[in-house]
């Protein structure tokens, strides 16, 4: 059983359902309707105890379902009160993990022909961040155990609530991940740094690996094919499009990651440090100009200056080195010394 949401006239209702085996797939079928609000269906009887109020079970009774010990309690999880629900999952976290079996070559098999790489992608984000998932098809399909024996409507209700942790800064990162948008770039910056990519290749691109997920039998599993864009899979228009890039912090990281990752890098020495003239040219203004920008503006110009002078955007290898450097050399400068207010 798991826990569904729907939107009826305007309004967030939430649906006991459950995951019924026909055929080749999963389908889903709801038990129970709780209305708006699952939390008046919690009697707290401690600072950290809980039960359910008999009503959700006999109705499930009532609807030919037998609950497992704990399975209801599961479902009203994300309804708790915090310290409630922390005491809860610590002891359920602890007895989870006793007594795990190891999977049969039959078993893998079995999980390998049913869980798309698709949703192995979007669990392996959620579970590291790692942008490059290009590896996630050789990983053990006992870390994606958790997706088995679902219906698509159980597997995005999951996929909803894990992505709600992300912060809106990793929505388009994530979508790119997910979609394994990187295979369709050879360019070194397409493992780590798409926001260098052609970007309008790049939305061409993802509309065409959405349509094809949108298209196929293993994400339909089973239900009917239509003529638009699944109600599923329309956030991820959204992530895509109506946020950027990664926040200023992600962009540098990027950055310096790829920069200590290069071949071909090597920090400048001491006695190649450019001269006032110099940092002026690369910049496009004097030393003196560079020096009374904000934070802000000096970011938004190195950004530009990078992108024309990036190696792999044409550029030339050893100015793009020394923009950096002076770049980094300027932000040093506008540090407030010690004692000074501000």
């Amino acid at each position: 059983m798991y826990l569904s949401r729907r939107t009826l006239n305007g309004r967030l209702h939430y649906f006991i359902s459950r995951s019924v085996k026909d055929g080749r797939w999963w389908r889903s079928e709801d038990l129970l309707h709780l209305g708006t609000d699952p939390a008046r269906y919690i009697v707290l009887t401690g600072r950290d105890s809980f039960y359910i109020d008999e009503r959700i079970e006999k109705k499930l009774k009532e609807a030919g379902v037998e609950t497992g010990r704990g399975e209801p309690e599961q479902l009203f999880l994300p309804f708790l009160p915090k310290g409630v629900r922390e005491a809860y999952e610590q002891i359920h976290f602890r007895n989870h993990y006793r007594g795990r079996t190891r999977l049969s070559y039959y078993e893998e098999k079995r999980l390998e022909e049913q869980i798309s790489l698709f949703d192995r992608r979007r669990l392996y984000f959620l579970k590291t961040g790692r942008l490059d998932l290009s590896r996630v098809g050789t990983l053990p399909i006992r870390y994606f155990k958790q997706l088995a024996d679902k219906s698509r409507d159980e597997l995005e209700q999951f996929f909803l609530t894990e992505e709600a942790q992300l912060d809106p800064g990793e929505y388009k990162q994530y979508v790119f991940a997910i979609l394994n948008l990187q295979s369709c770039f050879a360019r070194r910056e397409a493992r780590n740094m798409p926001q260098y990519l052609d970007q309008e290749r790049l939305e061409r691109v993802f509309l065409d690996e959405l349509c094809y997920v949108n298209g196929s039998d293993w994400f339909r599993m089973g239900r009917e094919r239509i003529w638009f864009l699944d109600p599923y899979l329309t956030r991820y228009v959204i992530m895509f499009f109506d946020y950027g890039w990664a926040r200023e912090s992600f962009w540098e990281e990027y950055i310096r990651r790829f920069m200590d990752s290069h071949r071909q890098y090597r920090p400048p020495s001491p006695a190649s440090r450019l001269s006032e003239e110099e940092a002026g040219e690369l910049f496009g203004m004097g030393r003196e100009e560079l020096r009374q920008l904000s934070r802000k503006q000096l970011v938004g110009l190195y950004r530009k200056r990078a992108k024309e002078l990036h190696p792999d955007k044409g550029g030339d290898h050893d100015k793009f080195i020394h923009l950096t450097h002076a770049y980094e050399s300027l932000l040093r400068e506008q540090r407030p010394k010690k004692g000074s207010r501000g």
